[in-house]
């Protein structure tokens, strides 16, 4: 996760990290509650529960996808994986969708 925010802070975007989880997860839903509810309808809300308490750094997904990869790559795409530049793409297109 901290690469993942290191990545968002090079693409410009200003992050306040907080090291205490439960005070990060407070804020995270006074956030969330206070969207239109339009977008708290599509926000993480609903599944807020799982993130009640930290879950332990594994590598890789905890979701078995071998059927969706199996699925994706037979109709001939590829998933891409998480890097710095996808990162930075999907910052520019939010900044461009004015949702940054």
């Amino acid at each position: 996760m901290d690469t993942f925010v290191d990545w968002l802070t090079e693409s410009g975007l200003p992050v306040h990290r907080i090291d205490d989880y439960s005070e990060w997860l407070r804020r995270f839903e006074t956030a969330m509650q206070a969207l239109p509810e339009r977008a708290k309808q599509q926000s993480v809300l609903t599944v807020l529960d799982v993130y009640r308490q930290p879950a332990t750094a594994v590598p890789g997904s905890p979701v078995p996808a071998a059927r969706f990869r199996a699925a994706v790559e037979s109709a001939g795409h590829e998933i891409p994986g998480i890097s710095r530049e996808l990162i930075a793409k999907y910052v520019d297109d939010m900044r461009l969708l004015g949702m940054l």
